[in-house]
C-alpha cells in the first residue's frame, strides 16, 4: 500500500535509480514505467546541467502513465521569514509572508492567519490576482519567554499540505553579560540601565563584573555579550579570544574612555575584528567639541518598538528624543562592511555595527561617563543600552526553517545545561522528536574544519526530515532548540508539463521520441502497453477488408455473368 510522503524528489532521481536497477537486469526487454501527474517543476531540464545524462540503452522504452487529468487550483506560501531581530515578551514580532495564487481565478479577501504556540495571534485578508503573488507583514506577540513555535496558515483548498508554513522564535529568558572595565565607576550608568530592565516581562539580565586586570583570565564563552568600557589596551591573546567569541555568535559592545591607547586599539583589537580604526579623540572638557547626533537610523532594529509610528505607518520623527551634548568623542571612519546607526555632527559614526562570523559588534564613539557627554542621563540611553545587549546576543537557539527531506548538521550550544534541566544526567544523549512524536537519538559530531576548541558548540547530524512541522531537540529533560521543517516550494505549482517538455526531459536521459509512449490510464492501461509492445492487432481489420473484397468480387462476377447472358 502506497502512502503520501511530504518529501519531494524530482523525476530525474527516479530515472537514475531505475537505470541502476536495469543495469543489473538480464532481461532483454527493458521498460521504465513513469506514473506521475507530470508537474513541470518535477522535470529536470537540460538547461539546468552542462552535459546530457544518457543513462539507458537505446532499446529501453519509457511508458508514461499520466494521473490527474484536471487542472487543480492551488494557493500556497512562497516564503516566510521572521523580520524582527530583537524578540521580547509582550512586544510584537513581525513576520514577512508571501502568498501565491497558482490558478487562473482571482482571489478576494483570502484569509492568512498566524498562530504562536498553538494559539491564533493574528489574521489578515488579501486580494491576489490570477497566477500572481502577494506579500504582507503580519505580527504575533509572544506571551512568555523561551523557545516558541508557530505557523502561518491559509484557507483550505485542493492541496492542504502546503497551506501551513512553520517558524520558531526565541524569547530570551536570560542574557549573560560580562562587564569589563578598569573600575566600577566606568560602568555605573550601564549597570543601572541593565539592572532597571532585568526581570521585567520575565527576562533576566545576569551581569558579571570583570576587572581589567583579570580580563586575560576570563572565559568569554561563559557570556552572551561582552561589554568593554574604557579598557586601556588589549593583549594579542585577549583580542584573539574576543574575535573567536564573536565569530562563534557572541556579542561585543565597545565603549571608549580617557584611558584608551588608540594605537593599541587599532593594531591589536580593531584590525583583528575587521573594524575601521580610530583616528583621534576629538574635544575635551576644557575644549569641548560641541558635537551632537546629526542623524539616527530609526529603521535599525535597535529602535524598533521604542517609538510609536504615525497612524498611517510612516516613520517616527527623528526629533522624538533629544540629542546629548557631546564634549568628547572618537573621530573614526566607516566602511562598506559596517553600518552607521548614529552619525555625529562632524560626520563620524557615533554608533556603528559590524558583523564578524556569526556574531555582532556594536562600537560607540562616546564614553558612558559624564566627562564626555550627558548621554548617560538622556532618556534614550537606558533603552538603547538594553536593546543593544539583546541585539548583540547570540541567536544560535533559533534555526532557519528547513525543507522536508533535507539532511543538516545542526549546531547547538553545549555546556550550559544544569543537572535539573537534563533530568540529573549531564551525559544524557541528544535526541530529536518529530511532529508525530517519533524519537531518534542523535550522535554528537564535529565535522572537519568546524572544530570548536572552546567547546561552546557541538554539531548534531540530523538525517532526512520526513514530515512538515516542528521538531524538538532535547538532552535529557531539557529542550535545547526547535527546528521547523516545511514542504518544498516547487511542489505547490500544479501546472503540468506539455508533450514537448516531456519529450525534451526524456531525451535528456537518453530516450528518443520513438521510445517514449504515453499510455492511457484506468482499465485501458494494459491494452495500451500491449499495443506499444507488439503493435495494434490488425486481423479484425484484415477480415473486414477480406469480406469487403469478397463482396466486390461477387458483385463484379454477377455483373459479368449478366452481360454474357444478355
Amino acid at each position: 500500500e502506497s502512502t503520501v510522503s511530504a518529501v519531494r524528489r524530482p523525476l530525474g532521481d527516479a530515472l537514475r535509480e531505475s537505470a541502476e536497477l536495469l543495469e543489473r537486469s538480464s532481461n532483454a526487454n527493458k521498460e521504465i514505467y513513469l506514473i506521475s501527474d507530470l508537474q513541470l517543476t518535477e522535470l529536470e531540464h537540460p538547461s539546468d546541467n552542462e552535459n546530457p545524462k544518457i543513462l539507458f540503452p537505446a532499446q529501453t522504452h519509457l511508458y508514461v502513465v499520466p494521473i490527474g487529468s484536471e487542472a487543480i487550483p492551488n494557493t500556497a506560501f512562497d516564503s516566510l521569514s521572521v523580520i524582527s531581530t530583537i524578540i521580547e515578551k509582550e512586544k510584537p514580532v513581525t513576520l514577512f509572508v508571501s502568498v501565491r495564487n497558482w490558478s487562473p481565478t482571482p482571489l478576494s479577501n483570502y484569509v492568512v492567519s498566524a498562530f504562536l504556540n498553538g494559539k491564533k495571534s493574528a489574521q489578515q485578508s488579501v486580494d491576489i490576482g490570477p497566477w500572481a503573488g502577494k506579500s504582507l507583514e503580519i505580527t504575533v506577540t509572544p506571551r512568555q519567554t523561551g523557545l516558541l513555535s508557530g505557523y502561518v496558515e491559509l484557507e483550505d483548498d485542493a492541496i492542504d499540505a502546503d497551506n501551513r508554513r512553520y517558524f520558531t522564535i526565541n524569547v530570551p529568558a536570560e542574557t549573560r553579560i560580562a562587564l569589563a572595565a578598569p573600575s566600577d565607576d566606568d560602568t555605573r550608568f550601564i549597570r543601572s540601565a541593565l539592572e532597571a530592565r532585568s526581570g521585567i516581562d520575565g527576562s533576566v539580565i545576569r551581569i558579571e563584573s570583570v576587572p581589567f586586570q583579570k580580563l586575560q583570565y576570563f572565559d568569554f564563552n561563559s557570556a552572551d555579550v561582552v561589554i568593554c568600557v574604557n579598557i586601556p589596551s588589549f593583549s594579542s591573546d585577549i583580542s584573539a579570544r574576543l574575535k573567536e567569541h564573536v565569530s562563534r555568535g557572541g556579542g561585543l559592545i565597545i565603549f571608549p574612555g580617557t584611558k584608551i591607547d588608540i594605537v593599541n586599539y587599532n593594531n591589536e583589537l580593531l584590525s583583528k575584528l575587521d573594524v575601521p580604526g580610530i583616528e583621534r579623540i576629538t574635544g575635551s572638557r576644557t575644549d569641548p567639541a560641541n558635537l551632537s547626533f546629526q542623524s539616527v537610523d530609526l529603521d535599525h532594529p535597535l529602535f524598533a518598538n521604542i517609538f510609536e509610528k504615525p497612524a498611517r505607518g510612516g516613520k517616527p520623527d527623528e526629533t522624538v528624543f533629544e540629542s546629548p551634548g557631546i564634549n568628547t568623542a572618537l573621530a573614526r571612519k566607516s566602511d562598506k562592511k559596517s553600518r552607521t546607526i548614529i552619525q555625529l555632527s562632524d560626520g563620524s559614526p557615533g554608533l556603528s555595527e559590524h558583523d564578524l562570523g556569526s556574531g555582532k559588534i556594536l562600537f560607540f564613539s562616546i564614553s558612558p561617563l559624564l566627562d564626555w557627554s550627558d548621554f548617560p542621563i538622556k532618556g534614550i540611553f537606558a533603552p538603547l543600552i538594553y536593546r543593544s545587549v539583546l541585539y548583540a546576543s547570540p541567536q544560535d537557539a533559533v534555526n532557519a526553517p528547513q525543507i522536508v527531506g533535507s539532511e543538516i548538521m545542526l549546531p547547538v550550544s553545549a555546556g550550559r545545561e544544569s543537572d535539573s534541566e537534563t533530568g540529573g544526567d549531564q551525559n544524557a544523549p541528544y535526541k530529536i522528536i518529530a511532529p508525530d512524536s517519533v524519537e531518534e537519538i542523535l550522535p554528537v559530531s564535529v565535522p572537519d574544519g568546524q572544530k570548536d576548541k572552546s567547546g561552546r558548540h557541538i554539531f548534531l547530524p540530523v538525517r532526512a526530515l520526513r514530515l512538515a512541522g516542528i521538531y524538538e531537540i532535547r538532552k535529557g529533560g531539557q529542550l535545547i532548540t526547535l527546528l521547523a521543517a516545511n514542504t518544498s516550494l516547487p511542489e505547490s505549482d500544479p501546472r503540468p508539463a506539455d508533450e514537448n517538455e516531456l519529450l525534451e526531459f526524456a531525451a535528456f536521459f537518453g530516450f528518443p521520441a520513438s521510445n517514449v509512449h504515453t499510455a492511457a490510464g484506468g482499465g485501458e492501461l494494459s491494452a495500451s502497453i500491449l499495443q506499444f509492445r507488439y503493435g495494434a492487432e490488425l486481423w479484425k481489420y484484415c477480415a473486414i477488408i477480406a469480406v469487403i473484397l469478397a463482396l466486390i468480387e461477387i458483385a463484379v462476377a454477377r455483373d459479368n455473368k449478366d452481360r454474357m447472358t444478355g
